[in-house]
């Protein structure tokens, strides 16, 4: 339906494809280092738990996932 009015509908498929590569690639990856920084400076103790957590999945993965926090 959009090329009936825009027939060189190519380049706008092409500039919408660069800038969500460009998004995707560069831009989300250091959003979410940033979310994960952001959580550690504001709350260390849940960054800590969260960690341990992710490791404990890792190693062990017949049991189910728990936050486990150690002095």
């Amino acid at each position: 339906m959009f090329a009936l009015f825009y027939q060189q509908v190519g380049t706008i498929l092409s500039y919408t494809g660069a800038i969500s590569g460009f998004l995707i690639i560069y831009v989300l990856p250091v959003m979410i280092h940033m979310k994960r920084l952001r959580t550690s400076i504001e709350n260390p103790l849940l960054a800590e738990a969260l960690e341990m957590n992710q490791f404990n999945a890792q190693t062990q993965p017949d049991k189910s996932p728990q936050i486990m926090v150690s002095d």
